[in-house]
């Protein structure tokens, strides 16, 4: 009996497998099936109940099955569903963008999105025009846009933002509004931690400021979900202050001995930050801590060998 070439039967028995291959390629590669209007409005509230019950500032955003954000997904999976449910589930759409724009920190669409439930006059409304009226409220206290052009300014209006929403929280808003204003105050100070130290060339007490600013950041906030990603920052203020000084003066001279001891001491505070984190267990930033902690480490004993 006659044979195809050897070239030529490879192309024969490996074409059964070739069409299995691009067919899973093509599965694989297939657009998402679109929602149905009804059951699947009907799964995504449901779901994302289960994670608007979580406090927003002790507990971190929620996840799906595939570990992506339960707001942010839920949030498209809800617009994805605007042009397929019947009219009379308008109210129930807005509402649930709106509880989910709240968790995303975007607020103005927030207030938009509970504004546009209420219009619908259903059961919904007074809650909706409630919540709308909360949305707005944080939208403008927290209008990055409306904050001084310049350095010093913008600084003054973080520290005035502060006691604006202190001032929301001592009126004790109904859930979720106080959550969001501490969330909102611990995401102000550290931005103004931020700020002070990273302009410590151009700020006379940057740095000083800066670290007192971000101390106060964690003893305010041991009870938040970010209390960890706080300590990473106080590590890193003080890792930087250890290298900028290893920098303006060498190891490797005769001056790093009078330094030592202020370079020592930075070196010590970043350790002891980094570690509360790479023992914090269940902290999505522990590795991120133990590592930190390990680099520390060798860049330690680097510079300990140099300044012998």
């Amino acid at each position: 009996m006659n044979r195809p070439p050897a070239r030529q039967r490879w192309i024969w028995t490996g074409t059964p497998a070739l069409a299995c291959l691009l067919c899973l390629a093509a599965c694989a590669s297939a657009p998402p099936r679109a929602p149905y209007p009804h059951e699947s409005l009907l799964t995504v509230v449901a779901e994302l109940k289960l994670y608007l019950n979580q406090d927003p500032y002790r507990q971190s955003p929620g996840q799906d099955l595939e570990g992506q954000n339960i707001f942010r997904v839920s949030l498209k999976r809800l617009d994805a569903l605007k042009e397929l449910a019947a009219a009379q589930y308008a109210d129930v759409l807005s509402f649930a963008r709106g509880e989910c724009l709240e968790r995303l920190g975007r607020w103005r669409a927030a207030q938009e999105a509970f504004t546009a439930a209420a219009a619908a006059g259903t059961s919904l409304a007074p809650a909706a025009r409630t919540r709308a009226a909360n949305a707005g409220r944080m939208a403008d206290l927290t209008d990055r846009a409306a904050f001084a052009k310049n350095l010093q300014g913008y600084l003054n209006d973080l520290e005035a933002l502060q006691q604006r929403l202190k001032g929301w929280i001592d009126e004790h808003p109904p859930y979720p509004y106080e959550s969001y204003a501490r969330a909102e105050t611990e995401r102000t100070l550290a931005e103004a931690a931020r700020l002070y130290f990273d302009n410590r060339m151009v700020l006379a007490d940057g740095a000083a400021r800066g670290i007192d600013l971000v101390r106060r950041l964690v003893d305010q906030n041991e009870a938040s979900h970010r209390v960890c990603e706080h300590w990473l920052l106080a590590g890193e203020m003080y890792e930087t202050l250890a290298r900028d000084l290893a920098g303006q003066v060498d190891p490797d001279g005769l001056d790093f001995a009078d330094v030592q001891k202020s370079w020592s001491a930075y070196v010590g505070q970043a350790r002891e930050a980094y570690r509360r984190v790479a023992q914090a267990d269940g902290q999505p930033a522990k590795l991120e801590g133990q590592a930190r902690l390990r680099a520390l480490d060798a860049y330690d004993l680097r510079l300990q060998a140099q300044a012998r």
